[in-house]
């Protein structure tokens, strides 16, 4: 089937004039002419009776025109109205992320969000694990730049961040702060398991040297609110990011132990799979990263 000469025969038969109908189609009446000639030859038919003067459809001509003309005309309101929702901040915009960076970074801005951007219908998918997500059709994801695919767009969104060891003061009345990295193990520690099963190696700095901390924890969780809700009642040390505690640490709520052995790492990245025609409403929810966090105003149309 040749579309374009079926669109050719729709628009002249919706304008009754060739002239009128190569004006909407944005060619010479003549080369009208010829296309529709083209059409008939290959159908075998003629679709049109002419005279210099007017133009009108053969008996078999109408038949096609009253059979083709609901049909087309339903495929293109469905690309009018594609074209409108196009331009438009609006449908399921799903990005995954861990539960506490969602809890305490974006939940946040959502009544903002929603507020500018009502039609857009948001899914928080909170998840741990880094997951693929084209293959779980998600539109975006955040998660730390250090375990992104190279060939994801990411965009830093809290820039580097510091991990601390802390404690409250109540469990410091208890257990003695610890002075060396082997000082941990006669504490009690409070761990994390990732979805997968896998329990966090605290990463630890001793020296120019960075190394994995295999720790026997008194409680093991898979939250970190639940972490840090933990370390504020006492039960044991966790190893947070500052960000998070940064409140904590100026009432007084938690301590910092074992300064030294910090480390700094990159921090969390909002990314997609490609930077072509970024839809709208991730667009949209990348403009309000870019407003409260540390995008880089050279990225905001990436």
């Amino acid at each position: 089937m040749n579309f374009k000469a079926l669109n050719d025969f729709l628009v002249l038969s919706e304008s009754k004039s060739f002239a009128a109908a190569a004006s909407k189609l944005n060619v010479t009446p003549a080369a009208l002419s010829q296309s529709i000639k083209a059409f008939e030859d290959q159908l075998g038919i003629r679709l049109f009776n002419r005279t210099t003067r007017s133009v009108s459809h053969t008996e078999l001509g109408r038949e096609l025109w009253e059979s083709c003309k609901n049909p087309v005309g339903e495929v293109r309101a469905a690309f009018e109205r594609f074209s409108e929702r196009k331009a438009t901040v609006s449908g399921r915009l799903r990005i995954t992320m861990p539960s506490t960076f969602g809890r305490h970074y974006i939940e946040p801005l959502l009544p903002k969000f929603f507020h500018q951007y009502p039609e857009v219908k948001l899914e928080l998918v909170y998840n741990d694990e880094l997951v693929d997500i084209v293959e779980q059709g998600l539109d975006a994801g955040i998660r730390i730049g250090e375990y992104l695919k190279k060939d994801m767009i990411a965009i830093p969104i809290t820039g580097d961040m510091k991990m601390m060891i802390v404690g409250a003061p109540k469990y410091f009345k208890t257990f003695p702060k610890p002075k060396t990295l082997t000082d941990l193990r006669k504490h009690r520690c409070i761990t994390y398991r990732f979805g997968g099963g896998e329990v966090y190696r605290w990463e630890l700095q001793d020296g120019k040297r960075i190394f994995e901390a295999d720790l026997d924890g008194q409680v093991i969780c898979n939250s970190g609110e639940t972490m840090i809700d933990l370390a504020r009642s006492g039960v044991g040390l966790a190893l947070i990011t500052e960000d998070l505690i940064r409140e904590d640490l100026k009432a007084g709520r938690l301590v910092q132990v074992l300064e030294s052995t910090a480390i700094t790492f990159p921090g969390y990245h909002l990314y997609y799979p490609s930077r072509t025609h970024l839809p709208p409403k991730l667009a949209a929810f990348k403009s309000l990263l870019a407003a409260h966090y540390r995008i880089a105003r050279s990225q905001n149309n990436t």
